[in-house]
C-alpha cells in the first residue's frame, strides 16, 4: 500500500456507511445496470461482426468506463478538477488486458458488477452541488469525437448512463447472441 492508501480505504468505508438524505434517486440506473449483466449472464453470444466488439469487450468496456466515472466521483468529493474520458475504455489493447486480468466471461461480469456497485454507492454518496459540477466530458464513438465541452456531472452519470450508454450496449448483447 503506498502513502495515500489510506485515505482511499477510507473513502470507500464513507462511501459504504454515508447515507445523504439528499442523496440523488438511483433506482433506474440500477435497474439498467441489473437488466445489461443479466443479458451478459445469458451468454451463447455468436462471434462479432467485423469491426464489432464481442461480448467480453462489450462487458470489459462498461467495466472500465465505470471506472473513469469513479475517478470523476472521487474528484468530485475531494473537490479536485474532474475530466470524464473514454478514450482509455475502448482501446483494444486496454481492454484485452482488462479480459486476461478476469480470465473469462464470469470472471468480467464479476468485475464489471463490483465496479458498478461501487459507481452507484459514489454517486450516492454526491451531495447536489457535486452532482451538479460541471465536468469536462471528452467522449469518442466509433473513433469520431461526439462530445467535448462541460457537462453536468449528474447529467452524464445518471441520466446518460441510465438512458443511452448502458442500454446501447445491452442491445449490443442481444445482437451477438441473435
Amino acid at each position: 500500500m503506498g502513502p495515500n492508501a489510506w485515505g482511499y480505504v477510507l473513502d470507500f468505508f464513507a462511501d459504504a456507511a454515508e447515507v445523504r438524505p439528499d442523496a440523488v434517486d438511483l433506482t433506474e440506473l440500477a435497474g439498467v445496470y441489473e437488466t445489461f449483466f443479466a443479458e451478459a449472464e445469458l451468454r451463447r453470444f455468436g462471434p462479432a461482426p467485423d469491426g464489432e466488439w464481442n461480448a467480453e469487450q462489450v462487458v470489459a468496456h462498461v467495466a472500465l468506463n465505470d471506472a473513469a466515472m469513479l475517478g470523476v466521483c472521487q474528484a468530485l468529493v475531494h473537490q479536485n478538477e474532474a475530466r470524464f474520458e473514454n478514450h482509455v475504455c475502448q482501446d483494444l489493447d486496454v481492454l484485452a488486458s482488462f479480459i486476461a486480468a478476469n480470465h473469462d466471461l464470469a470472471g468480467l461480469i464479476t468485475a464489471g458488477q463490483n465496479m458498478a456497485q461501487l459507481v452507484l454507492a459514489s454517486l450516492r454518496r454526491l451531495s447536489p452541488d457535486q452532482r451538479q459540477n460541471e465536468v469536462h466530458c471528452c467522449l469518442l464513438h466509433n473513433g469520431e469525437t461526439m462530445v467535448d465541452r462541460l457537462l453536468p456531472w449528474e447529467s452524464v452519470a445518471v441520466a446518460t448512463q441510465a438512458s443511452m450508454h448502458l442500454p446501447a450496449h445491452i442491445e449490443q448483447l442481444r445482437n451477438l447472441r441473435g
